[in-house]
């Protein structure tokens, strides 16, 4: 008999806190909109990092301007990298 009790006040709570519950807060609450994937990242440097936040690579430009592709090894030591050279035609 108690359990039946209980479980009809908390309905009749829950439906009256239901409906009044515009009245108590003038704030509306909406879902948030999907957000679209941007077509186009701009960024001077990314850094890849493992799951503790240690640096595993980098793509970005060096000092002068060059843009360079860089890996590190689990101690964070350059084991790869490239950079951009001129290429000249010599014909």
């Amino acid at each position: 008999m108690k359990r039946r009790v209980v479980a009809i006040l908390s309905l009749v709570a829950g439906f009256f806190g239901g409906a009044l519950s515009p009245y108590v807060s003038s704030q509306v609450v909406r879902a948030q909109e999907k957000l679209q994937a941007p077509r186009e990242t701009r960024a001077q440097r990314f850094v890849l990092v493992n799951a503790q936040g240690q640096e595993g690579g980098v793509l970005g430009f060096d000092k002068a301007g060059v843009p360079e592709i860089i890996l590190l090894d689990s101690l964070g030591r350059e084991i790869w990298s490239t950079q951009l050279r001129a290429v000249t035609n010599s014909r």
